[in-house]
């Protein structure tokens, strides 16, 4: 789950949360240029990607800004 709301879905029992920008925004900032609200949207997602893939035995909060970017060969 990505929230900005992250403590409610902790406190929710849900098994992995990613920490989301902003209610209105959560997987973006509108108040960033057009590029780095890509990089810091794909950056979001990247953390949801990975911690889909990580198990996970309590309710686990993934930091974006804690997590380093995998970006794969060709990206754009």
């Amino acid at each position: 789950m990505i929230s900005a709301l992250y403590a409610i879905a902790l406190n929710a029992g849900a098994p992995r949360v990613v920490r989301g920008a902003r209610i209105e925004h959560v997987c973006g900032n509108p108040g960033l240029t057009p590029e780095m609200d890509r990089d810091y949207s794909r950056r979001i997602v990247q953390t949801a990607l990975a911690a889909v893939g990580t198990a996970v035995d309590q309710p686990t909060l993934f930091d974006p800004a804690a997590v380093t970017p995998h970006v794969p060969a060709g990206a754009p």
